[in-house]
């Protein structure tokens, strides 16, 4: 037997939640994965957090990739800037390693 697969096409609603941060370990980059999905199907990219540091959680406000990686990732940024996570010592600047390549 096949198994079942999610597909965000011909559904009202569909949501794939990743976490780009790392959480085991500090990390220098964010995993592109999320952007990357979110190119290739034409998904919005959603933004939401929880914060360690207020014991607060909410969503922000989402956005289509525009394909210039370093203009999108400094929309992220922004919304990011004030908010740490659960462990705010392995806090990362939302940065993909794309930034620097010049590419999505």
């Amino acid at each position: 037997m096949e198994p079942q697969r999610a597909s965000a096409e011909g559904h009202d609603s569909f949501l794939l939640v990743i976490a780009p941060e790392a959480t085991r370990g500090k990390s220098e980059y964010w995993k592109p994965g999320f952007y990357k999905i979110a190119g290739q199907t034409g998904l919005p990219i959603g933004l939401g957090f929880i914060d360690g540091t207020t014991r607060t959680l909410g969503m922000g406000p989402s956005f289509t990739p525009s394909g210039d990686v370093v203009a999108d990732m400094d929309l992220v940024r922004e919304f990011y800037a004030d908010k740490r996570g659960v462990n705010p010592d392995l806090w990362a600047e939302p940065r993909l390693r794309e930034e620097s390549k010049g590419t999505s």
